[in-house]
């Protein structure tokens, strides 16, 4: 009975110390002023697409629905790579180490100390997404409503307008995405298939810290998002061995037809497959990784 009671003590001092690393790398990565980088992303955003759908919005005499700039945002093939990138630099250092890190270890482990990682690159996807979600609708707020309709500037603009067919407004959300799901069930997919893409990004960054080669986990993550973006454009069924399209709700889905070209439950499979197998590797190898040598965030 004592064994069994030491045993729980020590499974939830263990908690404790996993959500107490990922707390304090959540608060000094928010308080980075790196994350300066988020209100360009914000005036990007607003001058890119929100912009352009109020003024289809104006044009038209309508509204937009409010979750429809993050869902053109995520989804646009002029954008395939904004999100990924973005985060990406604001996650460079991850895990970020310095001359302070052994006596962290010391007094976490290093079991605790990277589950502890693992948590943060949750808190850290989830804050960027949500971040980028909210303030979509705000900017739009003005020209929006609140519904599970997709507004007449994205069904109707190109054929109300022909000769800006080809034009941004007309193109930010297609038609295999419209006539295909609601804009609540877009949202939900769009959302946890770029949350899925971000912690894949997140864990190779974290593997290449584990085998002593960040540089390394940094140019293949960059070289996925840029090879992946490029082939996502291409008709080749390579495309889909990557994350890029595999993030991309609209690309598994027909043009009018209600079928699925690539069934999405295998893209939420070839996520968090790779999630996992990244995660175990990142377990073994930071084993043997020697901390006592870190001074700095460069390895």
């Amino acid at each position: 009975m004592e064994n069994k009671f030491i045993k729980m003590k020590t499974n939830e001092n263990s908690i404790r110390k996993i959500f107490s690393v990922a707390s304090t790398e959540y608060v000094k990565w928010i308080c980075n002023p790196r994350m300066i980088v988020m209100f360009v992303v914000f005036i990007f955003i607003y001058d890119y697409i929100i912009k352009e759908m109020i003024k289809g919005a104006v044009k038209m005499d309508t509204l937009v629905s409010v979750s429809e700039p993050f869902i053109a945002t995520t989804n646009s093939t002029l954008l395939i790579l904004f999100v990924p990138a973005v985060f990406i630099m604001l996650i460079s250092d991850f895990p970020k180490t310095d001359g302070n890190t052994m006596f962290f270890i010391c007094r976490t482990g290093k079991f605790n100390w990277i589950l502890g990682q693992i948590v943060f690159s949750i808190y850290a996807s989830v804050t960027y997404l949500f971040a980028i979600f909210v303030s979509t609708c705000v900017l739009v707020s003005k020209y929006a409503y609140v519904g599970n309709d997709w507004s007449t500037v994205v069904t109707k603009y190109g054929l109300t307008f022909p000769d800006e067919k080809g034009g941004r407004i007309a193109n930010f959300i297609t038609g295999r995405l419209y006539n295909n799901m609601t804009p609540v069930k877009a949202l939900i997919r769009t959302f946890t298939l770029q949350f899925l893409y971000l912690m894949l990004i997140s864990m190779m960054l974290l593997t290449g810290f584990a085998v002593g080669k960040r540089m390394l986990g940094m140019i293949i993550s960059c070289g996925v998002i840029c090879l992946g973006s490029g082939l996502s454009l291409s008709s080749s069924g390579l495309k889909w061995l990557f994350p890029s399209t595999n993030s991309i709700a609209w690309m598994h889905y027909d043009m009018v037809l209600k079928k699925q070209i690539v069934d999405m439950t295998k893209s939420y499979l070839y996520f968090i497959i790779l999630i996992i197998l990244l995660l175990i590797a990142s377990l073994i190898f930071i084993k043997r990784y020697d901390f006592s040598k870190v001074t700095d965030m460069e390895d």
